[in-house]
């Protein structure tokens, strides 16, 4: 389990990581890329992600979405179901909660850069059509995958997502210490009731921050996992000066619109040298 909350990339770094994703992108692992793209794109949970199956995706007027549904079997390449689900039940794999499935989450080809103003090409569409292999009506798939590919099998565990979307972040040049920096202005420390009945730190947010190292190429990995890309998705949504919270939690699967305040305060907080350098 995570040692902390999701905080989402501020808007500078998930424009680099898009930049480092959308096609034709070179050196990019198929999987990895098309996951951590998908994630970013349409806020779905990690688990989810791992479930996904090209029957999930469907078309609607020449628009491509992705219907999460509020069961379906798991269709990872194991002897039964996977450890995430139910060996008893017939339908075994679940959305975390009932708001998450069922939902239709467009998948688009651009997005709104808050970093530049500007609208911009992050070709989600196209990698999740290439990868899977699907087309429009009238139009002919070629090849793809019916699931992400862990191991050449079909599905992938949360670990491995969350292995992915790191080395995704790393290799898109997302500094370990600019990710450090927003973490410790975002969380507070973890308090615990001790046994006189008083509030004591349990982790302080130092401990939260999880030190990964470096990767084969000696770049140091920046503290993001997957969950970091729902939050980074719904911040996202939350980012215009006023958000249609009715329409976002139908994209998010959130029950209650005062969930979706947390991130309207991310996107608030966002510091940016140069505006600021012109403020005064």
């Amino acid at each position: 389990m995570p040692s902390r909350e999701a905080i989402p990339l501020h808007r500078r770094r998930q424009a680099a990581l898009i930049d480092h994703l959308a096609p034709p992108a070179r050196n990019v692992d198929p999987n990895k890329g098309t996951a951590t793209l998908l994630l970013l794109g349409s806020g779905i949970r990690n688990d989810t992600c791992g479930h996904c199956h090209r029957d999930w995706f469907h078309y609607d007027s020449g628009e491509l979405y992705l219907q999460v549904p509020p069961a379906d079997e798991c269709r990872k390449d194991t002897d039964g179901p996977c450890s995430n689900c139910d060996s008893d039940a017939d339908k075994p794999w679940y959305p975390k909660t009932p708001a998450g499935g069922g939902r239709m989450i467009h998948i688009g080809n651009h997005y709104y850069d808050y970093s530049t103003g500007q609208k911009r090409y992050m070709g989600l569409r196209d990698r999740v059509e290439q990868f899977f292999g699907i087309a429009p009506p009238g139009e002919q798939a070629v090849g793809g995958y019916p699931m992400f590919q862990a191991n050449n099998c079909d599905g992938a565990g949360r670990g491995t997502i969350t292995r992915w979307v790191r080395s995704m972040c790393t290799a898109a040049g997302i500094s370990k210490q600019e990710r450090a920096n927003r973490l410790r202005k975002s969380l507070t420390p973890n308090m615990k009731e001790n046994e006189d009945g008083k509030k004591v730190v349990d982790k302080t947010v130092a401990e939260m921050i999880a030190d990964n190292g470096t990767d084969s190429q000696g770049r140091p990995i920046p503290d993001v996992f997957a969950h970091d890309l729902r939050a980074t998705y719904c911040t996202q949504l939350c980012r215009c000066d006023n958000p249609n919270y009715t329409e976002i939690k139908r994209k998010t699967g959130h029950k209650h619109e005062e969930t979706l305040y947390t991130y309207v305060g991310y996107a608030s907080d966002e510091i940016d040298p140069k505006e600021d350098a012109e403020l005064f």
